[in-house]
């Protein structure tokens, strides 16, 4: 039986990483994801042929250490997925400077979703994510 009271959110993709970390892992045999409202669970682990249910820092480790992980389709997924998360920063009245608070990083925030668009555009195996700016807020 699976610990339910993990919350795998952190790790994008989650089923494709428990593969590549568990390669002889078959989804819904040996393992299940599930998310509810944003909360993501392991529901099912076959721990008598995985092991121990994965924490999230291991996952992340394997994550991280991968060279061809991601693959383009996820690239681009991700990528669409980071812009749609970031749309808000580029709403007239977000970036107004005659409007308070308003963004005074804006340009960050489009230099970030340029970047994001590249990927979009033309996905690559194993993507060097931008570093998401934090909002600024001017109240000036």
């Amino acid at each position: 039986m699976a610990d339910r009271n993990t919350d795998y959110s952190s790790i994008p993709n989650l089923s494709r990483v428990i593969r590549y970390a568990y390669p002889a892992a078959r989804p819904m045999t040996d393992f299940q994801v599930m998310d509810t409202r944003g909360v993501v669970n392991i529901i099912v682990w076959n721990t008598e042929k995985l092991g121990a249910q994965p924490d999230i820092a291991y996952l992340q480790t394997q994550v991280a250490g991968a060279t061809t992980f991601w693959g383009k389709e996820f690239c681009k997924t991700e990528a669409e997925r980071l812009l749609a998360e970031s749309d808000w920063s580029e709403l007239k009245d977000v970036v107004d400077p005659t409007n308070t608070p308003y963004l005074s990083n804006a340009s960050e925030w489009t230099t970030y979703r340029v970047a994001l668009r590249v990927y979009v555009a033309t996905p690559v195996d194993n993507p060097s994510w931008p570093t998401k700016p934090s909002a600024t807020w001017s109240t000036d």
